[in-house]
């Protein structure tokens, strides 16, 4: 993570994909986000994606959000998400523009452990949602 994070500063268009949502959301809190555990699918991912609507309903607020490629998920959270002004449902990233999100946002959701290392590393907070 760190090589990358040095990468990005040599080359600063690496992660540029972010670049646009950085700019709309400025002066906003930034959530990253992401989930796809099976565990969480049914009523679980319901109950993620209703939670993430009231939290973006705020207006001091943001949630980028790189959606799996799961139908299990993307369905619910293009019928709950899509077109909500504080929330950008976006695509699976990879890793520069994963670790762009991680230094941008404050906090992190997340049902998967992986970022539980990365994010604190970055002095950010990281929510783990099981």
């Amino acid at each position: 993570m760190y090589w990358v994070i040095a990468r990005i500063e040599r080359e600063p268009a690496l992660p540029s994909g972010l670049t646009g949502l950085e700019a709309r959301f400025a002066g906003k809190r930034i959530n990253g986000m992401t989930t796809h555990r099976r565990e969480n699918f049914g009523e679980q991912i319901e109950a993620i994606a209703s939670a993430v609507r009231r939290l973006a309903a705020l207006d001091h607020v943001a949630v980028i959000f790189s959606v799996h490629l799961s139908p299990n998920v993307r369905a619910v959270m293009n019928d709950q998400l899509a077109g909500q002004e504080n929330v950008a449902l976006i695509e699976p990233l990879d890793y520069p523009h994963f670790v762009r999100l991680l230094h941008i946002c404050t906090p992190m959701l997340r049902d998967s452990g992986e970022v539980q290392e990365e994010t604190p590393a970055l002095g950010k907070p990281v929510l783990v949602m099981r």
